[in-house]
Formats: C-alpha cells, sequence, structure tokens
C-alpha cells in the first residue's frame, strides 16, 4: 500500500491512471500487468479497508472466504472516510474529499459506479478540471423487485442515458450482455462503450487446478473417481436460487452414479439441507460450508460440471473459475457471462431461469456423456479461456485511452 502522496510525487510525464473503487476484490491481476508498461503510472484507490469488508448484508461474500492477499503486488491506497455523523443516508457512508487532489494529477479517472458520495465528488472534480472520465457497469437489466421503488425503475434509464452519455467520456463494462443492454435499452452511444472482460486471476487458478490430485480429493471427501459430480458455488440466497439444482438433481439422481456438491452458506442452508434430506438425497449432497478461494479451483477441477442458476446475475465468475479448471458449465439465461463464455454444446449450456425440468433434462445429458467427450468439453473450456483474460482487459482499456487522446 502506498502512503498519501508517494506516487503523485513519482508522476514525472507519464499517464495517470486514476481508479475509484468501493473496496479490494479478489481479481486484481489486471491491476499488477499495468506495473509492466512504463509509459503509465497507476493507483487503483478504495474506500473500505479489506478487515471490514465483512457487511451484515446477505449479498456480501464472506471476506473470511478470501484467504489470499488482495492488495499485494500494484499500486493501491485507502481513502479515510470524511462523513462527520453516526446517522444519515447510506449514499454518505463512503465520503471523502481526499479524491480530488488525485483527480486533479490524474489523465484519466476510472470510477468503478455512482452509488455513493464519493464516487460523485470523484466525478464532479473530474469535470472541474476537465479530466477524462470512465465509468463502469455490470448491468443487464432494469426490473422491479421487493425492494427497489417502482418511481426509480422508471427513473433510472434516464439517469443512466444522461450520466454516460452526457458525463462520460466512455464506459467500461465486463460483457457483451451488459455492452447490448446499454446500446439497445439504454440507448448509450455505441462508441462510449468498450467491454473489458471480467476476469479471475488465472496464472493462481490454472496454477491450483493443475496440481489437483483428483482421484486423492475425491477420496477425501468420500466421492468415487467414476461417479459424475455436478457442483454448485454461490452465496445460499433467494438470488441465487440453489433450491432449483437440488429440484433438478433429485428428478434423476436417485438411479444414477451421480452427486451433488453444494458450495457455500447463507440463510437458505437450512432450508436446503432439509429439502435434500426429504427428497432422500442425503447421501447424494455434499454441503461444505463455505470454501476458502485457494482451494476452490480443487473442487472445481475434481468436478464434471457447473451448475449456476442465478435470475439474476450481472456476470458470474464460478464460470470463469469453473471453466479455467477445465469443467463445462450449465448456466441460467439471467447469467451475465452466458454470450461471452458458454457456448451451446462446446463448452457449456443455457437453460430457462426457473424452469426445473429443463435444467434436469440438460443435467441428465450431461451426466450421460461418455469420457472421451467431457474430455472434449474439458480442452473447449480451457481453449475457450485463453481468449478472455487479464491481458485482454488491459488491452482493451489502454486503446480506449488512446481513442480519447490518452497517452
Amino acid at each position: 500500500m502506498l502512503t498519501q502522496n508517494l506516487i503523485l510525487d513519482n508522476l514525472n510525464n507519464k499517464i495517470f491512471i486514476l481508479y475509484l473503487a468501493t473496496h479490494p476484490i479478489q481479481n486484481n491481476r489486471p491491476y499488477r500487468l499495468l506495473n509492466s508498461n512504463s509509459n503509465i503510472s497507476y493507483l487503483v484507490s478504495y474506500l473500505i479497508k479489506p478487515s471490514k469488508v465483512d457487511i451484515e448484508d446477505e449479498e456480501n461474500i464472506n471476506h473470511r472466504a478470501f484467504d489470499i492477499d488482495v492488495v499485494k503486488g500494484y499500486n493501491n491506497l485507502f481513502f479515510n472516510n470524511q462523513w462527520p455523523f453516526k446517522f444519515g443516508p447510506s449514499f454518505f457512508k463512503l465520503f471523502s474529499f481526499e479524491v480530488i487532489k488525485y483527480v486533479k494529477k490524474a489523465s484519466v479517472v476510472v470510477v468503478y459506479g455512482h452509488n455513493n458520495a464519493s464516487f460523485w465528488i470523484a466525478m464532479f472534480a473530474a469535470k472541474y478540471y476537465n479530466k477524462k472520465i470512465i465509468l463502469t457497469t455490470d448491468i443487464t437489466y432494469i426490473e422491479a423487485n421487493s425492494k427497489s421503488r417502482g418511481f426509480m425503475m422508471k427513473l433510472k434509464p434516464a439517469i443512466l442515458r444522461y450520466l454516460y452519455n452526457t458525463w462520460a467520456n466512455g464506459v467500461f463494462v465486463p460483457s457483451t450482455a451488459s455492452q447490448l443492454f446499454l446500446k439497445n435499452v439504454i440507448k448509450i452511444d455505441a462508441l462510449k462503450i468498450t467491454i473489458t472482460p471480467y476476469v479471475v486471476d488465472e496464472e493462481y487458478i490454472t496454477a491450483l487446478s493443475n496440481s489437483t490430485n483428483i482421484e486423492f480429493f475425491r477420496s477425501q471427501i468420500g466421492i468415487a473417481n467414476s461417479t459424475f459430480v455436478f457442483i454448485f458455488c454461490a452465496k445460499f440466497i433467494e438470488r441465487k436460487k440453489p433450491s432449483d439444482v437440488i429440484k433438478a438433481f433429485s428428478l434423476f439422481a436417485k438411479e444414477k452414479d451421480v452427486k451433488l456438491i453444494m458450495i457455500g452458506d447463507g440463510p437458505l442452508l437450512k432450508e436446503l439441507k432439509e429439502l435434500s434430506i426429504s427428497e432422500g438425497l442425503n447421501d447424494k449432497i455434499i454441503f461444505t460450508g463455505f470454501v476458502n478461494y485457494s482451494k476452490l479451483p480443487e473442487y472445481y477441477t475434481s468436478s464434471n460440471c457447473l451448475v449456476f442458476c442465478s435470475e439474476h446475475e450481472p456476470f458470474g465468475l464460478p464460470v470463469n473459475e469453473s471453466m479455467l479448471c477445465g469443467i463445462p458449465v450449465i448456466v441460467s439465461d439471467r447469467i451475465g457471462s452466458r454470450l461471452d463464455l458458454v457456448e451451446e454444446n462446446i463448452t457449456g449450456w443455457v437453460y430457462t431461469t426457473g424452469y426445473i425440468d429443463e435444467l434436469s433434462a440438460k443435467m441428465q445429458y450431461v451426466s450421460s456423456l461418455p469420457k472421451n467427450e467431457l474430455l472434449q468439453f474439458s480442452l473447449n473450456c480451457k481453449q475457450k479461456m485463453k481468449y478472455w483474460n487479464s491481458e485482454l482487459n488491459v488491452k482493451r482499456q489502454l486503446d480506449y485511452f488512446k481513442k480519447i487522446n490518452i497517452g
């Protein structure tokens, strides 16, 4: 982690990219790749320190799961929260004027959202100092839910249209699904939208996968080497629809040599365990609880197919992770990564969200494939991931910066 003034004192005439995000995530390889570019200086700035990521929110991934250093190997800095009150709207809970002096020095400011005060401070400062602004979003659709307000659903497209078309010099999106939604629904200028692939640390995951002894690992968790294994990896919350995979699995599992690994935790855990018992699948389903990030590749590599059921998933990094480990995927049609990573009957299959019979049929089909075809799917997945990686993410960013006359 850098001191407050170190990077500002060493900019010289370099291009200075300022990234502003809420908190560190595990996928920081693109930032590390920027270290090799001698013409660029960059800073990834955060508003919440890793030790405070464990927020009481069912959507938040428990920070204990990430047993890797999320701030190692790249330039980063944490801003102090300057909101003076213990009360007030959540919008102001992340509030810092410190960002302004970094915006003032920046060539371009990349802001990961617009849902807190510090992000808007950065955007206003960038406008004031005539800096280029890149906004990011992973949005793939807008619809009302129990937590949303109807009038906001009507206003949001207009707000986004103004923000992205008028304020921003560009919009980075993680997937084709987001690109199409912004272009066709929100009516954002297509020339402003760039897909910067949402990625994981490919080198890290691939190395762990390659070192996995599948037969030994399976023996440790009580699975025979000949058994076909499905894997589900997500928070046990309604949006992820974990019960769908159990219900679909129950329609054929009793008659086949198959098992289902359920990786995750959350408010639905008790309900899911009760469902597995009521369906007579107690010996067919393994609930692991949360699994450290460094252990996930072993689970993926030792399985045969990922099932991902979410009714709303802007991207879905388990797809990246599992395909890097050489296993195909069955995903719902609400998974954002499906258009970029899931080629039907090549790297995986897509089913209609909530349609249990359709999901079950695809699971039965995959579990009946001969070994040579499964091997081909594995090779297809690994090949696909060679073209959706951190290098492409960085290249797309730098190409767009040049397009708007940065560098």
